[in-house]
């Protein structure tokens, strides 16, 4: 009986594992896009929020099974995995956000997909709202009762949404024909609050620095007469947020929350928030980001550096103002192997560079604890040789001058036939050209 090579063996179903899942993943497409909603602002333009923290999802249109889903992120922005020759819905659910799935069915081929925008709605009242597809010009919804207020829209206005007394929602491009009328919600229990957030510089407060640990954004929580917390949802990559099923007959706070910072904003019940279902709150968050003056090295004599050598020590201290008063806390980053610092959290650095000559970067991030964030980098490049000097030399005619010779502290070289020059000369403390 012949011995089994279990080496061979152990090789043979690690090959097989390894090409069951690569082919696993290959007969997989990728769909992307982004959740949004969609404001008609009061000069009839149209802006897209787009909306973080929304679960999203496929759906099987075979068997109506669900693929994993995933979260969007601060833009929006989602990305699923379907099986290819297969047809699915994007379905999507979301706090205080009608859950639904696309009306489109995508199939997935070869190719990877981007759908552009999947527009979603909130709550408007207690009652979860349903979505109608109009299959008339004339529904009979359009005819309300006497008692009920009368509001006639204009001749194809396009609007988001549609709230009538049922609470029922028409799709969003749904087309008004002319002389349409709805009874207009009287007494809506709840409203959407959306805006901008922005720093007193009017930068957005957001800030991405891998390399620091630092992901940075801000929350805008909805705060009830009491003070208890209803929601929570982010400020967005772009600076927007937006707050569904607001309720509109009680005082309420929109509290945002920037680290150790916080803003109140107030909202009276006299401020009539059911007069409409959408609202614009733009928020402000009376901080703003540290100023950075421009980094300079200088060696260990505290002369600023024009050449700096393989193995140098230079000597870097971060000159910073904070126009809040904030105190002002910094963290440094070697990059791409540049060395090595001596104390990542200290005002004044001392770098020691590689003993290799090449570019070194250092990175330095101040932050106040409030959300302020601000950046500088320092670029050397380390040689054994001296200063690069390059320019070019032209005629009182402003044309090349070819062959040209350029001495610079007794060192000589030639310019080329368009005129230019570069040259490495040795370090000195004054250059005579």
């Amino acid at each position: 009986m012949s011995k089994i090579n279990f080496k061979l063996l152990i090789v043979y179903f690690s090959l097989v594992f390894f090409y069951t899942s690569v082919t696993a993943q290959s007969k997989q497409s990728l769909i992307r896009g982004y959740v949004a909603f969609k404001v008609w602002e009061k000069d009839k333009s149209s802006k897209d929020i787009f909306i973080p923290e929304i679960s999203v999802y496929l759906k099987n249109l075979i068997d109506g099974s669900t693929s994993q889903p995933v979260l969007t992120d601060l833009s929006g922005r989602f990305t699923l995995a379907g099986k290819r020759d297969m047809r699915y819905q994007i379905c999507w659910k979301g706090k205080d956000f009608i859950s639904s799935c696309t009306d489109a069915i995508f199939s997935m081929g070869q190719d990877n997909q981007h759908i552009g925008n999947v527009y979603i709605h909130p709550q408007q009242r207690n009652k979860v709202a349903s979505t109608l597809r109009p299959v008339s010009s004339q529904p009979v919804l359009a005819q309300p009762a006497p008692s009920q207020p009368i509001v006639s829209l204009p001749t194809d206005s396009r609007l988001n949404t549609i709230e009538l007394p049922e609470g029922l929602v028409l799709r969003p491009d749904f087309v008004l024909p002319p002389g349409f009328v709805f009874p207009q919600a009287s007494g809506r229990n709840f409203t959407t609050v959306y805006g901008e957030v922005r720093n007193d510089d009017g930068d957005i407060p957001r800030f991405l620095e891998p390399m620091a640990n630092v992901n940075y954004f801000t929350k805008v929580v909805l705060l009830d007469r009491n003070g208890h917390e209803l929601n929570r949802v982010a400020v967005n990559n772009f600076g927007n947020y937006l707050l569904p099923k607001v309720p509109t007959k009680q005082d309420i706070t929109l509290l945002l929350t920037s680290e150790n910072h916080e803003v109140k904003q107030v909202i009276l019940k006299e401020a009539n928030l059911q007069g409409s279902s959408l609202h614009s709150v733009n928020l402000q968050l009376n901080n703003s980001a540290p100023e950075i003056k421009p980094l300079v090295a200088k060696d260990t004599a505290g002369k600023t550096v024009r050449q700096v050598r393989p193995g140098d020590e230079l000597l870097i201290k971060a000159d910073i103002k904070d126009k809040d008063g904030d105190a002002v806390k910094v963290r440094w980053m070697i990059l791409d192997g540049s060395g090595e610092i001596d104390d990542p959290t200290a005002d004044s650095i001392a770098w020691k560079l590689p003993n290799a000559e090449g570019a070194y970067r250092i990175q330095m991030v101040a932050y106040d604890g409030k959300g302020g964030y601000n950046r500088s980098t320092v670029s050397v490049k380390a040689n054994k040789e001296g200063l690069v000097f390059s320019g070019r030399v032209v005629d009182n005619q402003n044309q090349a001058v070819g062959q040209a010779e350029i001495e610079i502290n007794g060192e000589k070289f030639s310019s080329k036939s368009d005129g230019s020059f570069n040259s490495m000369v040795k370090n000195a403390d004054r250059f005579v050209l």
